[in-house]
């Protein structure tokens, strides 16, 4: 048994996911980029975070999905997520933030963003005021 965590074991796992999906579906995978945003922007261990918040906005991008997460303090965040892990029709999440990207660019949306986060999104109920 593995003891990294479970999230961490999954983000090792998604490029092997990925791949299945592409064969399965017979969509052709994106071109290759020379470097892989997650890991440029990993955070180390300790500046890891939780974040949570209504969902403002959604971005679907091939293998990735963009949420913009308003926080309790009213805050926006922008976060990229797996296509593949992202909750569907979600109008509040939290996301383990793995990863910050200062002045990304996204080709596929065409899009700068001036902070980028990355990591895993769930859907979870509201919290309460």
């Amino acid at each position: 048994m593995s003891t990294l965590p479970f999230r961490e074991r999954s983000l090792a796992i998604a490029p092997l996911v990925l791949a299945l999906t592409y064969a399965i579906t017979g969509e052709a995978p994106p071109p290759a980029r020379a470097t892989n945003p997650f890991a440029e922007s990993r955070l180390d261990a300790s500046d890891r975070y939780e974040l949570a918040g209504d969902v403002v906005s959604r971005l679907d991008a091939g293998s990735y999905v963009y949420f913009e997460i308003r926080d309790a303090r009213g805050a926006h965040h922008w976060v990229a997520t797996l296509a593949v892990t992202a909750p569907d029709h979600a109008h509040h999440v939290a996301a383990s933030i793995l990863g910050r990207a200062r002045d990304f660019h996204s080709a596929r949306l065409d899009r700068q963003f001036e902070t980028l986060l990355f990591g895993f999104v769930t859907q979870e109920g509201p919290h309460a005021p």
